[in-house]
């Protein structure tokens, strides 16, 4: 069902089909405009990958700024919500294959899944 992590398997069924096909939205745009999967490749080493964290930080503004002004869509019909998403994750993956820090689940996943689970079990 979904990757082991910290004793807790993660339920990818929790992940509404419009958010898969919102990601893969920039990720078949970015296959069409270079080359599929071009984006992993594209980094090199720790310098490169601080640099396109600060690229895709600025992006990831840049789309949120044109939401918040009211402008929902890029000149190409492209969601800016969607990449706002997506820059965000790449970050995430940036950070954890090139820093070592990790994902979204870490310590975070222990404490607050573990313990809604317990909770729903009675405590056990």
């Amino acid at each position: 069902m979904g990757q082991l992590i910290d004793g807790i398997r993660l339920d990818l069924s929790l992940i509404p089909g419009f958010f898969i096909r919102a990601l893969a939205a920039p990720f078949m745009i970015g296959a069409a405009k270079y080359a599929r999967g071009d984006w992993r490749s594209a980094i090199k080493n720790r310098e490169e990958a601080q640099e396109a964290i600060n690229r895709r930080t600025t992006s990831l503004l840049n789309h949120l700024a044109e939401h918040q002004d009211g402008t929902f869509y890029d000149d190409e019909g492209f969601a800016h919500l969607a990449a706002v998403a997506w820059n965000a994750l790449y970050i995430l993956w940036i950070q954890n294959t090139f820093f070592e820090i990790p994902p979204i689940f870490g310590h975070a996943l222990d404490r607050t899944i573990k313990g809604h689970l317990e909770a729903k079990q009675g405590g056990k």
